[in-house]
């Protein structure tokens, strides 16, 4: 159902989806991102449930650094090399639109 909020019409209305158990095939199947700390410049990410759909990498700031659309069922690997040390969050989009957030570290 569509709820709107009460503040008047500033943010517009949310969607508000019940999930069966609120847990993507992600989750359930097991995520693994590796190596983390990054220091080879790539990074791998594997699922067991389900074929990984899409990933996003963010910087500390929150901008987009890096997008790959692979709708894999395997591995998928991501060469960062050039990256600036620091902190990441690597956002993943499984088949079922569940999405997993982890952070990484590259050196």
């Amino acid at each position: 159902h569509i709820l709107s909020h009460e503040d008047d019409g500033m943010m517009g209305q949310f969607l508000v989806e019940d999930g069966t158990n609120g847990m993507s095939e992600l989750e359930e199947g097991g995520l693994v991102v590796f190596p983390n700390p990054v220091e080879a410049g790539e990074l791998t990410i594997a699922s067991q449930a389900g074929s990984i759909r899409f990933v996003r990498i963010l910087d500390p700031l929150g901008k987009v650094v890096r997008e790959r659309n692979p709708n894999a069922a395997g591995p998928v690997q991501l060469d960062l090399e050039g990256f600036s040390p620091g902190p990441y969050l690597v956002q993943i989009t499984g088949a079922d639109g569940g999405q997993v957030a982890r952070p990484i570290l590259i050196q």
